[in-house]
């Protein structure tokens, strides 16, 4: 995925959603959104299992405009190569739920 975005308000009110897939209900779905930490997140739902990411790098200036371009590949064997998130072309540290980046069995059926 590649998009721009600029944040006009921040808030803690919850997730931002950006993008959002749902394949058959809320166990499996997938999305984009901003936390209430102001940290670009994205999530992976399948058969209930999560498995979600996360920038350390915090998007709170509401003047600029960020680009951001989000690559996941279930295939790679090393959990931490499966996502990986350049926002304004600098490659993002990340965290992860669950101690995993991306579920390897997601998208293989």
């Amino acid at each position: 995925f590649s998009f721009w975005i600029k944040r006009g308000l921040l808030s803690n009110e919850g997730l931002t959603v950006m993008w959002s897939n749902t394949y058959t209900d809320d166990n499996n779905r997938t999305y984009i959104s901003i936390n209430t930490s102001d940290q670009l997140t994205t999530s992976v739902q399948w058969s209930g299992l999560d498995s979600s990411t996360t920038t350390n790098m915090l998007l709170r200036d509401t003047s600029a405009w960020y680009h951001c371009v989000i690559r996941y590949n279930s295939t790679e064997a090393t959990q931490s190569d499966r996502v990986k998130i350049w926002v304004n072309g600098e490659l993002q540290s990340l965290s992860s739920s669950g101690g995993t980046y991306g579920n390897q069995k997601i998208y293989q059926n």
